[in-house]
């Protein structure tokens, strides 16, 4: 592990007050203990709690931290997306709170390093708070995704990974309005490491994910990631139009084989069939069309940052002065 890499660890809080201090403490003993030069990144997802007071004083006591606030809460991935785009570590490392522990960081830097541009994802069995139902739609929509995608995260990964610089600057450049680390981080072409290692618990406290917000997300992904849903759309279009063409062919069938033929039914069964065609073969353009724009994506801003303060000691090294 070269003693001038430098080690970015970026970590979204949520009213997670209680949680900080401790959290920031560790992941500070650890990189002491590892690397010279290094830095947190703290992106609050606007909380409502004493957050805001707890990072101030941190912010006096320790060095190497960062605090980034935004001006509402945009969720974990796209606040994720704001700390990547201020880290500016040779490696970056996501991390939460609540579950992940600083004493992996060092290996999965190493493992980062012996690919050199890869991804290495933590994945754990451990998942607290799933009944039996949402672990069997965790599984299957990831089935799912791995079979449209080939590219997805396995389903036991927690969300802990350390990024190379390369591939921090793909997913960042990535200009998708929905953003989802796992999935971007398997689909940017860079070399994926897995890595597993045991959830830890700093808090009584579980959380829950909304069943709505667990599906709102599972359909974000499925849209934002793959053109299927359109796709599917189109071979159903084209499907049907097909359909209404065998149909033709059986209108044109009875009156060759009928000698008497219900008055008016031919023309207004012929009328209907080819008018059908024709919408089911707009419907299938029109999807290919919106499909490809899809992959477009817009570019609004992600997020919107309220305030963005430091520590008075950026890196231990002075001499430091950029990313290699």
């Amino acid at each position: 592990m070269g003693t001038e890499t430098l080690i970015s660890v970026v970590a979204v809080v949520q009213n997670d007050g209680p949680l900080i201090a401790p959290f920031v403490a560790e992941v500070l003993e650890t990189l002491r203990g590892h690397w010279i030069n290094y830095e947190i990144v703290l992106v609050d997802d606007y909380s409502t709690d004493d957050t805001l007071s707890v990072v101030e004083r941190l912010l006096s006591s320790y060095p190497c931290l960062r605090l980034i606030r935004l001006t509402r809460r945009f969720g974990a991935e796209v606040a994720v997306t704001a700390g990547l785009d201020a880290a500016i570590g040779d490696y970056v490392a996501v991390m939460r709170p609540l579950s992940d522990p600083p004493d992996e960081l060092p290996a999965m830097v190493d493992a980062a390093e012996r690919d050199g541009n890869g991804v290495v994802l933590g994945v754990s069995d451990r998942e607290p708070g799933r009944g039996r139902l949402s672990h069997f739609a965790r599984h299957a929509f990831y089935f799912l995704m791995r079979r449209l995608l080939h590219h997805a995260p396995p389903v036991n990964a927690t969300g802990f990974c350390v990024l190379s610089r390369t591939a921090v600057n793909a997913i960042t450049r990535t200009k998708s309005q929905y953003r989802h680390l796992g999935f971007l981080s398997c689909t940017v072409g860079h070399a994926v490491t897995l890595y597993d290692y045991r959830q830890i618990a700093r808090s009584s406290k579980r959380y829950v994910r909304p069943l709505r917000e667990a599906v709102d997300e599972a359909i974000a992904v499925l849209i934002t990631q793959s053109p299927f849903p359109l796709r599917a759309v189109s071979y159903l279009g084209a499907f049907a139009g097909l359909m209404n063409l065998i149909y033709v062919l059986y209108i044109l069938l009875v009156n060759v084989v009928k000698r008497q033929v219900a008055e008016g039914w031919t023309t207004l069964s012929l009328q209907i069939s080819f008018m059908f065609f024709f919408a089911f073969l707009n419907l299938m353009i029109i999807s290919e069309y919106v499909a490809r724009m899809m992959q477009e994506t817009q570019e609004r801003p992600l997020y919107h940052v309220l305030d963005e303060r430091c520590s008075t000691v950026k890196f231990p090294d002075p001499a430091r002065r950029n990313v290699s």
